[in-house]
This record gives C-alpha cells, structure tokens and sequence, in this order.
C-alpha cells in the first residue's frame, strides 16, 4: 500500500509541474545569459515572447552581428517581429519598429542596450556592405570596456582603425580581418593575451614587432589570410607560446617571402602554412610540443639549388618538437620529404610523434634517387630512433622498394617505437608479401610495436 501510495504522489507531482512555466519561473540575469549563446537577431527576436521578454536583450553584455544572415521583414524573424509590433501598437503600446537594414538594427539595439559593460562584441559584415559606420560601432564597444572584440568584413575598400583600439586597457582578445590599415602612434594594449589578424596591412611607420612589443601578455598569436606583401616576417615576443602563420589564401605566387624571422623562447605550439621563403632564422625555441608545417612551393620561380636550404632552415628552427606534422599544399608531386627526412631526424632530438600525411616518396622523381648520398646521411642512427620517437604515420604510401626501404629502416633502429600507421592499399601479393616481411623486422616481429595498415 505504501508504494502504491509513493506512485500515487509521484504521478499527481508530475502533473502539477507540467502546468509550471520552468523558463520564465528564471531570473532575468539566467535569460540573459541564455541569449548571450545567440547571434544578436535571434536575442532580440525573443522579444515577441511575451510581455516580460520584450526588453530583456537590452541587457546583454555579449553581442553578435552578422551581416550575412537575412534581414527584413521577408524573413522567418522579421515577420513575427512585424506581428508582434502593429499587436502591441493595436493596444495602445510602443512596439519596437523592425529594423529593415542591418545598420539600423545594430544602432538601435546598441542605442538601447543599459549594460555599462561589453563583454564580447562581434562584427562580421558581408561582401558589398558599407563599412562606413563599423568605426563608430567599434567605439561604442571600446567606451564600454569591451574585452573580446571581433572585427570580420569583406569590404574592398580599406579603413584606418581608431586609435583608441591600440590603447584598450580591457581587450584580451582582439580579432581582425579585413582590409583595415594598422596605423598607430603608440600601442599599449596591458591585458591583451589572443591576437588574429587577418589580411590586414601596416603603415610604413608601424610593423607587426611594434605592436606585439605593446602587449606584453600575448600568448596565442594568428597570421592568416591574404600577407603577399609583407616580404620579410618578424616576431619577437617572449611570451608567446601559440603562433599560427597560415597563408594558404594567397593566390598570387609572384609574391615571394624574402625571410622568416622568429624569436620566441616560450613558444608550445607552432602552424605554419605558407610558399617557402628564401631564409628561415628561427631560434631560442627550445621547448615546442608541437609543429604543423605545410610548405607551399610557386614551382615555375623556385630556386632549386637553395630549396633544401630554405626546408632545413625551417625544419632545424623547429627541432624540438615532440610531435611533428608534414604536410604539403599543391607541390606533392614535385618534392619528396624524403629528400630532407635523414636531416629532420638528425636534428630532431626530442621527437616522439612524427606524422606524413601526405607522399613520403615521389615515383615520378625517381631517376633523381640518389641511393647513395641518401643512405650515407643514416649511416649513423639519428638519436631519436633510439631515446625517443614513439609513434611513425605516413599516409599515401606506394609501396615502392624505397618507400618500404625507409619503413624498415624507421621500424629497425626504432628502440622506443610503439606504433607504425602506414596507409597502404594492398592490391597485389607481392604487396601483402612485403608487408609480411616487414612485421619480422625489429620491434615489430618482437610485437612490442604495433602496426595498422589502413586504405586511403
């Protein structure tokens, strides 16, 4: 009878706290803080809800406009909004007048936001839009003590940034991307820890060492975009310890980078993409976790007698790294890793995860195969193979008596090797047989290292 009873109780609670309004039972500051995760259109549309949602997005502290979504009256949002508002004049009561354009929607939701504070701002203005109002809405951020402010168009004409930008005592994140002049007079900005620019350009009298010298907590750097101008790169910073260079965006390959100059002592974690400059000075990087390098190569103006210099300048800058990922962007059927790969173990001290996720060994380049000078440079084991290189991927192997020639080398002198992932789709049986003799070579015959062979 008791537990009859207990069902009872339990069943009549459940029906009496499905009549319960959970979400307006919240707090004003717990909504808020729902449509904080929002984009900005979609906060403010809640409006419609009811009487107690009309006004709740003027308290956001957090904001996102993005030009690209639909705005009108033909879309899903602005139709109710249009409902809603000739309702609420119908009763004799104000409604908020649908904003028809982008620009009166984000000056009217910034003209009634209460919030001194600004926690996050993001802009993001499609292409064609008239910029000439993303200034001032950028001040309007920058007076209210914003601390994460995002700036993302697509405008062909390019603008100054306001000065006071490069004064902000409350940025710590600060994301650029556009055609937007970097011109300053001085910069300071004290708490200031992720910088992303993208695409953007310097005046003559400013450089990108001048305004890092300005944030003296910096610790997550981001090059991208469009940079083809910019001959020479030059980072100085000791507390940086994320930097991101990824120019795949340039197109235009007559633009060549002359040097890459970095001096970053502190640096964990290093992505480069870019075409292959001239000169590579990298030092005082001494404790790197991990580095992505995807080479770009403008193939008709490469300079082939400085080409291993250039790749072993970058690779022996980045000597370091416990985990090392090679890649390349558009040249894979011109350049081999393998060409370098006897210097990048030498150099390599430290290395524990080595990954080619794309060609080791190019058939076409074949007749350039120098067997001798290649196996003359391993003759003596690199001392990776034998204190710490725990893991080998290489992706897209052939099966060519090289490619297979490497692989047990890698797998004889590997001391510490506990994994080898090859990529290899086995389509014959001399293929499967030299697999075969592959797994009775080293660690791997002793089965202390695991091997998994997958297609591609």
């Amino acid at each position: 009878m008791r537990s009859s009873s207990k069902c009872f109780e339990s069943s009549k609670k459940v029906k009496c706290d499905e009549g319960i309004d959970r979400i307006n039972s919240l707090p004003d500051k717990i909504l808020v803080h729902i449509l904080s995760f929002l984009p900005t259109k979609h906060a403010v549309g809640s409006s419609i809800l009811s009487r107690r949602w009309r006004y709740l997005f003027t308290l956001l502290t957090n904001f996102d406009f993005d030009e690209t979504l639909t705005f009108g009256p033909n879309d899903h949002i602005g139709k109710l909004a249009v409902a809603k508002a000739r309702i609420l004049q119908s009763l004799g009561i104000e409604g908020l007048k649908w904003c028809s354009t982008f620009k009166d929607f984000v000056d009217r939701v910034l003209m009634l936001c209460k919030s001194t504070h600004i926690s996050s701002f993001r802009l993001k203005c499609g292409l064609g839009f008239d910029c000439s109002n993303v200034n001032s809405w950028k001040q309007v951020a920058l007076h209210r003590g914003v601390t994460e402010l995002d700036i993302s168009t697509l405008a062909y004409e390019s603008s100054v940034l306001p000065l006071s930008l490069f004064v902000c005592e409350t940025l710590v994140s600060l994301k650029i991307g556009g055609e937007f002049e970097m011109k300053f007079p001085a910069c300071l900005l004290p708490h200031l820890k992720t910088l992303q620019l993208h695409s953007v350009t310097f005046s003559e009298a400013c450089s990108l060492n001048r305004l890092i010298s300005g944030c003296p907590v910096l610790e997550d750097l981001v090059l991208a975009g469009s940079w083809q101008y910019v001959e020479t790169i030059n980072i100085s910073c000791p507390w940086l310890t994320s930097l991101t260079m990824d120019f795949s965006d340039i197109f235009m390959s007559c633009y060549h980078r002359t040097s890459v100059v970095l001096d970053l002592p502190n640096l964990l974690h290093f992505n480069y993409v870019d075409y292959l400059a001239e000169k590579y000075c990298i030092k005082n990087i001494k404790s790197l976790k991990d580095a992505r390098i995807d080479i770009l190569l403008d193939i008709e103006n490469a300079d082939w007698l400085t080409f291993s210099d250039s790749v072993l300048g970058l690779m022996n800058g980045v000597s370091s790294a416990r985990h090392l990922y090679l890649s390349e962007l558009g040249w894979s059927r011109c350049i081999n890793w393998r060409d370098v790969l006897p210097d990048i173990l030498h150099s390599s001290p430290m290395l524990e995860h080595l990954v080619f996720p794309e060609i080791l060994l190019n058939r076409v380049l074949d007749d350039d195969y120098e067997d001798k000078k290649f196996w003359s440079r391993l003759r003596k084991s690199p001392y990776c193979l034998s204190s710490s290189l725990k893991t080998i991927t290489i992706d897209c192997f052939h099966g060519f008596n090289e490619e297979l020639e490497i692989a047990k080398y890698l797998v004889r002198h590997g001391k510490v090797l506990t994994k080898l992932i090859i990529y290899w789709q086995i389509s014959s049986k001399k293929e499967y047989q030299d697999l075969m003799k592959l797994l009775k070579i080293g660690r791997l015959a002793t089965k202390e290292c695991a091997i998994e062979v997958g297609g591609y």
